[in-house]
């Protein structure tokens, strides 16, 4: 019988914007599971469900000719780009990798799921890059991968959630054990 050592890590940490987000570490002999947990993500569901409630009731004022069109056409617009924002929120993000076959990227929004997997062979270098994103100077732990074609090519990673330095030392300092 094979016995698995597993190692489990858990803190709290903030992202650039100071939302607090959940960074869980699972770590055994080939495999690391990094996974980001946005904690304000319920907060936001509730405000997005209370908001299309309000847009329900102002399309209810349309049919009954209480509001101009005006101020029903400002609302709408502004209740769509809030809609949007949370269609785009984040609800976490997963790296794992497996020592001798890649790295697998997983990002879980509101609405759908987005995976990206990146074989062993064609990760040139893992490094923390230096970002200047929003007029602000952030660090983005990143992925320098080789293509079949002529250029390479930059994957950041934890894009959508953009932990803080202190997180993504964390992270790199684990990837790097499991690399050498």
């Amino acid at each position: 019988m094979v016995r698995i050592k597993k190692k489990e890590k858990s803190a709290n940490y903030k992202t650039i914007t100071g939302e607090n987000i959940k960074l869980n570490l699972e770590k055994n002999e080939k495999i690391l599971k990094i996974t980001i947990f946005n904690s304000s993500y319920p907060s936001t569901y509730r405000r997005g469900v209370i908001l299309l409630v309000i847009s329900v009731l102002n399309l209810l004022c349309l049919i009954l000719n209480i509001f101009s069109v005006k101020i029903i056409t400002g609302i709408f617009i502004t209740l769509s780009i809030v809609l949007y924002n949370l269609y785009a929120t984040v609800k976490e993000e997963n790296l794992v990798v497996v020592k001798d076959l890649g790295f697998q990227l997983t990002t879980k929004y509101l609405l759908g799921v987005k995976i990206i997997f990146i074989p062993k062979e064609q990760v040139q270098k893992i490094f923390i890059n230096e970002v200047i994103f929003r007029h602000k100077v952030i660090y983005l732990l990143s992925l320098l991968t080789k293509e079949m074609h002529i250029n390479d090519q930059l994957v950041p990673l934890f894009f959508d959630t953009l932990p803080r330095l202190a997180c993504i030392k964390l992270i790199y300092k684990n990837l790097k054990t499991l690399e050498g």
